[in-house]
């Protein structure tokens, strides 16, 4: 079933006002609008996220393994500490987000946008990236990726 914006951000209210983490779970949240949305230790495992709206959300310590993200715009997030373990970025734009300590081992990043995204201690071991993804001018990621 898929939910509109307002049914996620109830979701996530409801949780937050019981001390709990909102849990959506395999969700179809594709093409949603939720920018500057709170989802803060989130449980968005293997959710649908392609193509939503999440700039400037708050996706920090976040549940997004093997979640869909493709052509996802994620521009300004807060993403620090998120698990993003083999989830689909393709062709996502996660530039200018904080990437801090997020997990991205095995994510798939080809044609992603992540120039000025802040990498610092990210783990990005087993990566896929192509010819198309952005980086910030500094970064390596064949060093990040483990090549």
């Amino acid at each position: 079933m898929k939910l509109n914006e307002e049914q996620v951000m109830e979701i996530a209210q409801l949780a937050y006002g019981k001390g709990e983490k909102p849990d959506l779970r395999g969700r179809d949240l594709s093409g949603l609008g939720l920018h500057g949305a709170r989802l803060t230790g989130a449980n968005l495992s293997e959710a649908d996220l392609s193509e939503a709206s999440l700039s400037e959300a708050d996706l920090s310590d976040a549940q997004l393994s093997k979640a869909s993200l493709t052509q996802a715009i994620l521009r300004g997030a807060d993403v620090r500490g998120a698990n993003l373990a083999k989830a689909n970025l393709f062709g996502a734009d996660l530039s200018m987000s904080d990437l801090r300590d997020a997990d991205l081992r095995g994510a798939h990043l080809e044609g992603a946008n992540l120039d000025h995204a802040d990498l610092r201690g990210a783990d990005l071991r087993g990566a896929l990236y192509d010819e198309y993804t952005r980086w910030s001018v500094d970064f390596d990621p064949a060093e990040a990726v483990g090549e």
